[in-house]
């Protein structure tokens, strides 16, 4: 079987896994890994016996490396794709597209002028709690959508780590917004937000938004997004979704916490849906979503997550920032 020549640029939490996740393919060769963290490169790449780059520009210059997972923060994807798609290199991109409208039109720009694959990582696509409703929907068992609510809530301590580079919506909203524009597959025409700021003002960014959105059929979407959760919670995440139907119902509900040690040290809750761990092997969404990766890299098949939607949640997402900070709805224009 020919392998797919992997390289892998930023080598945080997504990125390890990503690598992990790429060294148990049997089609997939990961070939390098660029962080200005050398020490977070090497653990991601020397198991693999992989070579470290401090610049991911380099790790693009290899002919041996056909596609590349970007792992970077939210608001660095944009040189990144474009760079890796002009070198002709298909892309896996951890969600969200971009943070910005004009970057995600370049980046998709770059992408169609290149002719490269993009799949971006939105990962509940590849997490049964979402993926089966996903397809029991398509297969018309609730027929058309009517309303949507889902909410995605963290601890505080998610705002603190990025320091006011990234929103609530940019980070946490682009999973529901997206996931429900795949659901519907509409375009959205209006987008009204009110949006809260307290314990997160001193980094300049709200804490909680509620998002109302009217796709073009008039079926309707509620959004609750924080990043408030107590820091003494046990729950990293308290996510939800319910969509009704003219002939019946979706309901996801994802536990606060299914798997955890309590010790003196503390609650540990366990991953078991993202990036468990089997002994040295890994499974779940994040490896579902590489390995669909490689496959669409090998066999030219589609992305399950289309690029038109995730482009469309961008814009939500910018709309929905922009009704919070005037106080008045926005219309959108049919997709491009």
């Amino acid at each position: 079987m020919e392998q797919i020549g992997i390289g892998v640029i930023a080598a945080g939490q997504m990125g390890q896994r990503h690598a992990n996740v790429y060294r148990q393919l049997p089609d997939a060769q990961l070939w390098a890994v660029a962080d200005v963290n050398a020490q977070a490169a090497h653990a991601a790449a020397d198991p693999a016996g992989a070579t470290v780059y401090a610049d991911w520009r380099d790790l693009l210059d290899r002919e041996d490396i056909q596609a590349v997972s970007i792992c970077l923060p939210d608001w660095l994807h944009r040189d990144a794709v474009i760079a890796a798609a002009e070198a002709g290199k298909h892309i896996l991109l951890e969600k969200p597209l971009a943070i910005d409208v004009a970057d995600a039109d370049d980046m998709v720009a770059a992408v169609t002028r290149a002719g490269v694959t993009l799949l971006v990582g939105q990962t509940l696509h590849f997490d049964p709690r979402y993926s089966m409703p996903l397809e029991a929907y398509r297969r018309g068992d609730i027929g058309e959508v009517i309303h949507v609510y889902a909410r995605r809530n963290n601890p505080i301590t998610s705002a603190e780590k990025f320091e006011g580079n990234t929103t609530v919506l940019q980070f946490l909203g682009i999973h529901d917004i997206e996931y429900v524009i795949s659901l519907v597959d509409e375009p959205v025409v209006r987008v009204t937000a009110e949006s809260h700021r307290a314990l997160a003002s001193d980094l300049g960014i709200d804490d909680a938004v509620f998002t109302l959105v009217r796709f073009a059929s008039g079926a309707i979407a509620s959004f609750e997004h924080a990043w408030t959760l107590p820091v003494q919670d046990f729950r990293a995440l308290d996510a939800r979704l319910d969509a009704v139907g003219t002939k019946g119902m979706i309901r996801i509900d994802c536990a606060p916490a299914t798997s955890m040690t309590v010790s003196p040290a503390g609650v540990d809750t366990h991953d078991t849906w993202y990036g468990p761990t089997f002994g040295d092997d890994y499974a779940g969404a994040i490896y579902h979503e590489v390995r669909h990766f490689v496959h669409c890299v090998r066999t030219g098949a589609e992305p399950a997550v289309r690029l038109e939607h995730a482009y469309q949640a961008v814009r939500v997402v910018a709309a929905a920032q922009e009704s919070a900070a005037t106080g008045m709805p926005v219309s959108l224009a049919e997709n491009r």
